[in-house]
């Protein structure tokens, strides 16, 4: 099995406009893996920080890779989750760095074996992978005409996010239905933002009118019992996406009740196959599962969808449609699209993409330059200021 002699790491960064209950996000950074083995092999791999920064996800894929070159493919992909599971104990974690390196893995085993990189993972099931369409929150009309558009394109499970004030909510919602079908899907995103179960359950019976189906994390990630009591107060299912933060906590989930819906967003959990083998567990133990999005590149698009591919059960589409088909941007030659509602799982061995060297230049940054470097000083002394100084900061912000 070839061996593997080096890797480099590419760090993205695109302009986004992304509207959710806290403010805008203007930009999304993503970690790119390309790992050169013997016999002129190429394995490539994206992944998007969680909880962290672009700069520590940088910082732990380069210690990752340090562990791994010399190995072969085999033996790296086999040891990769238990390195994931050491460096999970020690700090702050962040798994975006392992999705994109064990991606990398088994797309250069993929090409070196000429097995499809689904099969690698587990299984071949289906070739056409159902997406769902995510509405960002922005004015009525906007939102109305962006719902209208994943519509046009056969989609028929659409990701509407709340700001958790019914007047507001209710007012985007009530633009969305006009646009859209009954029998299309709609699910909201509360980010936590009800705070607690009993404003939940009243903002929720308002928003009834609009046939929502699902709620997405409606509290506080680790009210568990709150959700437990959600799920009987209300008729929209209950799903948990921050709730999620390292794959056993699919059986705490199970145990205390607190989901119909687990979603899994994989850059969250790291490795796919680590990602694999907790949706496993989860259908095991009676619950539903989503497979989550992070706004990703092609390549991030492609992992996803190998994923799905290779589950035997799929229960709602793919979140992940990438940037693409939300901002008309990307890093690879063959962009994604999304057809019927549905996007074809690449046929290729390997991941099934190609990097497009111009467009990769055009978005790629150098994290040891002098405004990146301020910028991550900047961001350390505000995490580490007392309680006031941070206050003091968000008021500058908003009145600038």
């Amino acid at each position: 099995m070839p061996k593997i002699s080096h890797i480099e790491i590419d760090v993205l960064k695109f302009p986004v406009k992304i509207g959710l209950i806290w403010g805008e996000e203007k930009w999304t950074n993503h970690l790119l893996v390309r790992l050169y083995a013997d016999d002129n092999l190429l394995g490539i791999g994206s992944g998007t920080p969680y909880l962290t920064d672009i700069c520590n996800s940088y910082s732990l894929c380069k210690k990752i890779a340090r562990k791994i070159v010399g190995t072969d493919l085999f033996k790296a992909k086999e040891r990769l989750p238990q390195i994931q599971r050491n460096f999970s104990r020690k700090t702050l974690f962040d798994y975006g760095p392992f999705l994109a390196v064990e991606t990398a893995i088994i797309d250069a085993i993929s090409k070196s074996n000429e097995v499809s990189f689904f099969k690698i993972l587990g299984g071949s099931f289906r070739n056409r992978i159902p997406v769902s369409g995510t509405v960002f929150l922005d004015s009525p009309q906007n939102m109305a005409e962006v719902a209208k558009k994943w519509v046009s394109k056969g989609v028929m499970h659409l990701k509407v996010k709340v700001t958790c004030k019914s007047e507001v909510d209710s007012v985007n919602l009530k633009y969305i239905r006009n646009v859209v079908p009954n029998n299309v899907l709609i699910r909201i995103d509360a980010n936590q933002g009800y705070k607690t179960t009993e404003r939940a359950a009243t903002a929720l019976r308002k928003l009834e009118k609009y046939k929502v189906a699902i709620v997405e994390q409606p509290i506080k990630w680790n009210d568990l019992s709150g959700l437990r009591k959600l799920r009987k107060l209300v008729a929209p299912k209950i799903m948990v996406d921050e709730s999620l933060r390292k794959p056993s906590d699919v059986e705490l989930i199970a145990e205390k009740e607190a989901a119909d819906i687990i979603n899994f967003h994989p850059s969250k959990l790291g490795c796919l196959t680590v990602t694999r083998q907790a949706i496993k567990r989860t259908m095991d133990l009676g619950l539903k599962y989503m497979i989550g999005s992070a706004v990703m590149t092609g390549i991030g698009v492609a992992e996803h969808l190998h994923l799905a591919a290779s589950l035997k059960r799929l229960d709602y589409p793919n979140e992940e449609i990438g940037l693409y088909e939300m901002f008309g941007k990307d890093v690879i030659t063959n962009p994604l699209k999304i057809a019927k509602g549905c996007i074809k799982v690449p046929k290729k061995y390997g991941i099934g993409v190609n990097i497009d060297e111009k467009r990769l230049r055009k978005y790629s940054i150098n994290l040891v330059s002098s405004k990146v470097l301020f910028n991550r000083v900047a961001l350390w002394a505000y995490l580490k200021s007392p309680s006031f100084v941070k206050n003091l900061v968000l008021k500058a912000k908003r009145s600038i």
